[in-house]
């Protein structure tokens, strides 16, 4: 979020900037989401772990992928459908609205793959990989850095490839999974 805020201050403007940082409820809600369907499975892989029950463990991994997938995909649909309503709700300024339209209109595909990726570093360290999944996290927040750039200067896609970024940056955390 600080990353796409200076880059989005810095290379587009500070209406983009408002739009970015109205958007900060959403984000934070999803990021509350993610943890919750990260974490919960993975307190009860811990314990299946702990008994060395590991088709059990099997189970609530894939269990837990399917869930992060299925409401990942309810959140990003909901949030795409109503868009232009949610971008009315949370600005009534004319020059950022439709920053904020335009981001609205990439992101939420965004949160999916975020639903996903919070899943897999909470699994991933359960499962006794903490480093992989500091490791992922790090590129992670390297390539995000890099794509927010390329897209928005040297793409010219403004505040959608802020999006995009954060799209490319989150397949690129599951595929590194």
């Amino acid at each position: 979020m600080t990353v796409d805020a200076i880059v989005v201050g810095n290379y587009i403007g500070v209406e983009a900037l408002s739009a970015n940082n109205l958007m900060m409820p959403i984000t934070l809600l999803v990021t509350a989401l993610s943890t919750l369907i990260g974490l919960g499975p993975s307190i009860m892989a811990a314990k299946a772990i702990s008994n060395r029950n590991y088709g059990k463990v099997n189970m609530i991994f894939t269990s837990a992928i399917c869930q992060g997938v299925i409401i990942g995909l309810i959140v990003a649909a909901s949030i795409s459908l109503f868009s232009v309503e949610i971008a009315t709700l949370l600005c009534h300024d004319a020059q950022i609205y439709p920053y904020l339209v335009d981001y609205l209109q990439v992101i939420p595909w965004g949160f999916c793959l975020t639903i996903l990726t919070f899943s897999f570093v909470s699994l991933v360290e359960t499962d006794g990989h903490p480093q992989l999944a500091t490791k992922a996290l790090f590129v992670g927040s390297l390539t995000n850095i890099i794509l927010d750039i390329f897209f928005v200067q040297v793409c010219g896609l403004g505040i959608q490839g802020v999006a995009w970024a954060n799209i490319v940056n989150n397949i690129f955390v599951i595929v590194f999974f």
